[in-house]
């Protein structure tokens, strides 16, 4: 098969484009290259990844809050909340400037609990995520446990 000689060529090296061209050609060539990969990867995907991972990350951190909060009523909150307010601090950082949501900013650490005597912490909202039964730092009378202790930290 004879070599064609590229259309337009001479205008190309006339006008000094040569070097142009070229990077175009080889601009073209990694965006179909990775356009290609791109395909190919989503193809290996399988439907509904992204709602599997979801749910079994949505059970992972209910299970942490479970646990956190049978740490925080059977050895007292005040070693939890620090922590607790870091999750609830992310929490709702998250919703705001990664999803959009507006959310209150919880906080265990605020102000003593003036109306139950106990120096359970109060403070902030909830922070529950998309069909999740967490709450914020709330402890008295805004927790979301069952049976209504009011002793009890929800993340």
């Amino acid at each position: 098969m004879a070599t064609r000689k590229p259309l337009y060529s001479a205008q190309v090296a006339k006008l000094g484009l040569t070097a142009f061209v070229t990077n175009m050609k080889e601009a073209n060539e990694r965006v179909r290259t990775l356009t290609l990969q791109r395909t190919n990867e989503k193809m290996g995907v399988s439907v509904g990844a992204l709602k599997t991972a979801r749910t079994a990350s949505d059970n992972a951190y209910r299970a942490l809050v479970k646990m956190v909060n049978a740490l925080a009523l059977v050895f007292g909150e005040k070693d939890y909340a620090p922590f607790i307010d870091y999750v609830n601090t992310e929490i709702t950082h998250y919703k705001r400037e990664v999803i959009g949501q507006k959310s209150s900013a919880p906080s265990t650490s605020g102000s003593s609990s003036a109306d139950s005597g106990s120096s359970t912490p109060s403070g902030g909202g909830s922070t529950s995520d998309s069909g999740s039964s967490s709450s914020g730092g709330s402890t008295s009378g805004g927790s979301s446990s069952s049976d209504g202790d009011d002793n009890f930290i929800d993340l």
